[in-house]
């Protein structure tokens, strides 16, 4: 092969590239805009219960690489992986987040972020939570 062919394909793959990446950049701001119930991950698996305790924010950037904040809505696990999406259901209320933090939880499933204790209700520590991971 030839020093212009070598370039060409090199070419070639940068543009294609340039292409996927934009034709993404479209697709995410239309979700971002435009989003309904039917985007969201199926839920899948059984469904679990487990207690629950409320994580009190370091203030420096946690296991999963995430400075949390006071509107920050997640979960600490001890052992699921970061970015992991789970939907938790507590009172009737269902919201799906993400395990934003990795540690010991004492007794405890799941830490909740204070932004995400809120957002089901004003859970209180020591509260059970159905949960089941999402597709």
């Amino acid at each position: 092969m030839s020093a212009g062919a070598g370039g060409r394909i090199r070419l070639g793959v940068l543009g294609a590239v340039v292409l996927l990446a934009a034709g993404g950049s479209v697709v995410w701001r239309h979700r971002e805009h435009h989003a309904v119930s039917s985007e969201l991950p199926t839920p899948s698996g059984p469904v679990f219960a487990g207690r629950v305790g409320i994580l009190q924010p370091s203030g420096g950037v946690d296991p999963c690489g995430i400075r949390i904040g006071p509107r920050t809505a997640g979960v600490r696990h001890a052992q699921l992986p970061c970015g992991v999406r789970v939907y938790l259901t507590y009172g009737g209320t269902t919201v799906l987040t993400d395990v934003v933090d990795q540690g010991p939880t004492g007794r405890d499933e799941f830490e909740l972020t204070p932004a995400l204790a809120d957002l089901l209700g004003r859970i209180s520590t020591g509260a059970t939570v159905h949960w089941r991971f999402a597709r």
